[in-house]
């Protein structure tokens, strides 16, 4: 929690609404009632120089002359989150050296380009990402590949092979329905789902807020939901065990925090995979990555 959420979680209440509804030059601000009022402030995610940008960064990452790119930031360097490599490691030996995920909201790969190095002792991979159709025609025309693949929807996906895991990193937050798609990736009954990077108030109440974008990385803003924790966790916990809570890399000048999870699917037969010792190693491993079981 940083500096600003600590100084919130001590301020009377209506001094906090009022500071939250203070517009920044960037970062989130505001506590919108409905989605449609928080979208009438923003300029939307579908610009075209968002994408141009995105796509620009990637390919200087194909090329060898970045090292990992993030929401269109290259770095010299990959910034690993090991808390979230842990867990696709997890499910490639579920699959017995075989990784099949859906990246749901993907972007041009950023996730699979990142950890690709740790990918290259496996038996198969295979990263499929459904994302907005311009983003997909993209990824088509310079970033498919014979691991890496592009969807315009899950069911187009699924009918090439039903992946064994679903990600979304940074991506329910900014839906305008996330409990629709969750709850019909939920139904699909997938082995594991990862959570990563999301947004969750410290308050335990569901928020609206618009998220101005850094212009040193594009000109854009766009509304952003943080999630009641408890109420989030309680859409899995039917039919969903949760393996660990993943620390996230974001931070936030808002009343909130950034944190993933890790479920794997009550009835799926990774219940009868993973032995007493190995979950023993799992949990140590786990430990050392600062991911909290």
């Amino acid at each position: 929690m940083n500096k600003r959420s600590w100084l919130l979680d001590w301020l009377p209440p209506r001094l906090v609404d009022f500071l939250r509804k203070m517009p920044r030059r960037y970062g989130w601000s505001g506590d919108y009632p409905t989605w449609g009022k928080a979208m009438a402030d923003c300029s939307g995610y579908q610009l075209h120089g968002i994408l141009e940008k995105v796509r620009d960064a990637g390919l200087e990452v194909m090329a060898g002359r970045a090292a990992f790119e993030r929401d269109s930031v290259i770095f010299s360097e990959v910034e690993y989150s090991w808390s979230l490599l842990t867990q696709l490691m997890l499910v490639s030996a579920h699959g017995q050296g075989r990784l099949h995920i859906l990246d749901f909201g993907g972007a041009l790969g950023s996730t699979y380009f990142q950890n690709r190095k740790y990918f290259r002792g496996l038996r198969e991979i295979r990263w499929c990402v459904v994302e907005q159709p311009h983003f997909v025609q993209c990824g088509l025309e310079h970033f498919q590949n014979d691991e890496l693949r592009f969807y315009y929807d899950v069911e187009e996906c699924i009918k090439e092979g039903r992946p064994s895991a679903v990600l979304l990193s940074s991506v329910l937050q900014y839906l305008p329905n996330p409990d629709c798609v969750l709850g019909s990736l939920l139904e699909r009954q997938f082995d594991f789902i990862i959570i990563d990077r999301t947004s969750f108030s410290n308050d335990g109440r569901e928020h609206i807020a618009v998220q101005h974008v850094d212009p040193r990385i594009y000109r854009a803003s766009y509304p952003c939901h943080f999630f009641s924790r408890q109420k989030f966790l309680d859409k899995f916990a039917t039919d969903y065990e949760l393996l660990a809570e993943l620390p996230a890399l974001d931070r936030c000048n808002y009343s909130g925090y950034f944190s993933g999870f890790a479920f794997r699917r009550r009835s799926s037969a990774s219940a009868t995979f993973l032995d007493a010792d190995f979950e023993a190693k799992l949990a140590r491993q786990q430990a050392a990555c600062g991911v909290r079981p």
